[in-house]
């Protein structure tokens, strides 16, 4: 009797091993699984990350081909729902004023810069620095700037309207560069 006894004692023993070795491989499984998806989440945020800095903001104009002097924008009004713009070249050096009156809307963000200015960072802000940035409010509906501009080239002068599509906006500008 010792002998049965001692044997399913071994054999009880072994089942606790092969439960313990079965348990141990599930949660070696389970680690791989978890390192595998951590790693691909990682990559995919790195690509993401990557792929957004070398994403530049989309252009809906594109700007002269050559260097425009002159009255360029004459009270002219822009109505959009979500947003607009103006593309210039202006001269390097070149003295500009720019005239911005809201007409219409709930408000604008404005910004007005270098074409490069738009380029978008990793968390798809536009990089700047702008030569005039700011929001048009009924409450405060005017905005100008005039200045030189620091180099030649291509600029935006670009509309967002800060209200929804029930909100259309309006905005008169006037752009001179001599």
């Amino acid at each position: 009797m010792t002998n049965l006894l001692r044997k399913k004692r071994e054999q009880e023993k072994e089942e606790v091993e092969r439960g313990k070795k079965s348990r141990q491989k599930k949660l070696r499984a389970a680690k791989v699984a978890l390192l595998t998806v951590t790693i691909l989440v990682g990559v995919v945020v790195v690509v993401s990350a990557f792929n957004s800095a070398n994403q530049r903001h989309r252009i809906l104009g594109t700007p002269p081909n050559r260097y425009q002097t002159g009255l360029l924008v004459n009270n002219e009004t822009k109505t959009f729902v979500f947003d607009g713009e103006w593309n210039f070249n202006f001269t390097p050096g070149s003295a500009v004023q720019v005239k911005l009156l809201l007409t219409g809307g709930v408000g604008v963000q404005v910004t007005f810069g270098t074409i490069s200015a738009f380029n978008t960072d990793p968390f798809g802000s536009p990089q700047g620095p702008f030569v005039m940035s700011g929001s048009l409010k009924p409450s405060t509906p005017t905005m100008s700037w005039s200045g030189t501009v620091p180099a030649g080239g291509a600029y935006r002068l670009e509309l967002v309207n800060l209200g929804d599509e029930s909100n259309v906006a309006s905005v008169q500008a006037y752009v001179n560069a001599s």
